[in-house]
């Protein structure tokens, strides 16, 4: 339950990595419609009490607009309609007398109405801002983190590492001879090349590791609480199923991969990435294609 209520106070910071989750989502969902029932009951006893010269239809909209939030546009209908019933009854069973029937139905549908239009508007509100989100967080190109968001997720990721005191390796990906692709083939095939190494390493990785491109055929990858043991063998394993992949087309490209795994974090995050970096490009001059992984 508290976490609930912490979630409903942040709920503006709902990540995309939270909806993933289909089981934990509806749970959420549920969870909220309920809350937001018992709030619109909560302020149909306090609209009942105060008498009906004292309007209460504003605060209607605090569990409408928690249920779009969290539920999307049709929770926010289910409780908009709950709303604009319990309105009515608190309406009529406070005293307010009208002379015709009709009167306090209409009221009832011009509510729901008012009601029904916040939460469509809400909703594609919320839509447009996480599109826009999803846009700032991520590679134009490829779909996968950018840069700017990487050392965000990088930063909180080192504070982790300070917390429980695991390791992470850090690796520096280069596509060695892609301008090639790119003079021979043009530049739609180069970014075709991109966006499947990019696909490809992704679906070889954890939900957990952090995929982002930094530059035009340079890619860096997080691998949170994993040691060189285990980050070596990651590496390896994605170097070689890549490779698979650009040698259906017969493309001259092949990946030079500078790692780090780091065991103590007194580093600074830049130096980090420019010892991976570092690496990456003893490879380059060493002849290519290859892993240079080192334990710190």
């Amino acid at each position: 339950m508290k976490n609930f209520f912490n979630n409903i106070l942040t709920g503006w910071k709902i990540s995309d990595e939270m909806v993933t989750d289909n089981k934990n989502s509806k749970k959420l969902k549920y969870m909220v419609l309920f809350f937001s029932l018992l709030l619109v009951i909560l302020l149909g006893i306090i609209d009942h009490k105060t008498g009906f010269e004292i309007s209460f239809s504003i605060f209607y909209l605090i569990p409408i607009s928690i249920s779009v939030l969290f539920g999307g546009f049709y929770s926010g209908i289910i409780i908009s309609l709950f709303s604009a019933i319990i309105w009515a009854l608190a309406d009529i069973y406070s005293g307010h007398q009208y002379e015709n029937f009709l009167i306090p139905l209409w009221n009832a549908i011009m509510r729901l109405g008012y009601f029904s239009f916040h939460s469509f508007f809400m909703s594609r509100f919320l839509e447009m801002y996480k599109k826009v989100k999803k846009e700032s967080l991520t590679d134009s190109l490829t779909a996968v983190t950018n840069s700017r968001f990487f050392y965000i997720l990088f930063e909180q990721e080192l504070m982790k590492a300070k917390r429980s005191k695991k390791p992470f390796t850090l690796a520096y990906i280069d596509l060695d001879n892609f301008k090639s692709v790119n003079d021979t083939y043009g530049h739609l095939e180069g970014d075709s090349l991109l966006i499947k190494i990019a696909q490809t390493i992704k679906k070889n990785i954890r939900e957990t590791d952090i995929l982002a491109r930094i530059g035009g055929d340079e890619f860096v990858l997080l691998l949170p609480e994993t040691d060189y043991k285990l980050s070596d063998n990651i590496l390896k394993r994605l170097r070689d199923v890549v490779l698979i992949e650009v040698k259906k087309n017969d493309y001259p490209v092949t990946l030079s991969i500078g790692a780090i795994t780091f065991n103590k974090f007194d580093f600074e995050i830049n130096d980090m990435v420019k010892q991976a970096d570092d690496l990456m490009y003893k490879i380059k001059r060493e002849g290519k294609n290859n892993v240079e992984h080192k334990n710190l």
